[in-house]
């Protein structure tokens, strides 16, 4: 889809990818992009860089309430980007306990579902557009020290293509992207590697 003219909502818009696809959007023309997050506060410096244009919102990922409050608020999005994450750095096995390992799920598989979920009307109804899930590398590798993040990120790829191929009425276009942050938390993206248009225009698919 064109990037100019549409009206974003971003998750886990405070951290550094984030800001860096807020940034970017409204860089590529967006008329509007709703900046969330689960404290508002911390996006007041990104919201007076474009404040004529920047909407921020309240949305914490993991809270059913939450998420469809901000749908009912965001009710013109045409581009959805699932960008929250959180990692706790756990390894699957030395961790002491699996309270982070719950939350990786929690933010990045239930959190990027639940917003998928309650904004897929949303998008269907300002016709079509995308729905994006943020990604990393270790959704396809594990490391010791991030066994968990890795199968956490793993079960938003699955996710991703269960979306994809579980649409058949759906007028948007489902994407994934790999993203990293830098030492600095700068955000860096790389183009995705697949897009997968949904709906009728692709009915007889192959999903894979």
């Amino acid at each position: 889809m064109k990037i100019s003219e549409a009206i974003a909502l971003v998750t886990g818009a405070n951290g550094g990818i984030g800001q860096a696809l807020v940034h970017e959007l409204l860089e590529r023309g967006a008329r509007k992009v709703y900046a969330a997050a689960r404290n508002p506060e911390t996006l007041a410096v990104l919201r007076e860089s474009y404040p004529d244009r920047i909407v921020v919102i309240k949305l914490d990922v993991t809270d059913v309430a939450s998420v469809k409050a901000a749908s009912k608020l965001a009710h013109d999005v045409n581009l959805l980007i699932n960008n929250a994450g959180f990692s706790g750095d756990s390894g699957a096995l030395a961790s002491a306990d699996v309270s982070n390992a719950k939350q990786e799920m929690d933010v990045n598989y239930f959190g990027p579902l639940n917003v998928s979920r309650a904004f897929a009307p949303v998008l269907n109804d300002n016709n079509g557009g995308a729905l994006v899930n943020v990604l990393s590398f270790l959704s396809l590798v594990a490391l010791p020290l991030m066994g968990t993040y890795s199968a956490s990120k793993a079960a938003a790829l699955s996710l991703t293509h269960s979306l994809r191929c579980g649409t058949e009425s759906t007028r948007y276009d489902s994407h994934r992207c790999y993203a990293s942050a830098g030492r600095h938390g700068n955000g860096r993206l790389d183009e995705p590697r697949e897009s997968h248009t949904t709906g009728s225009r692709l009915r007889h698919r192959r999903c894979h």
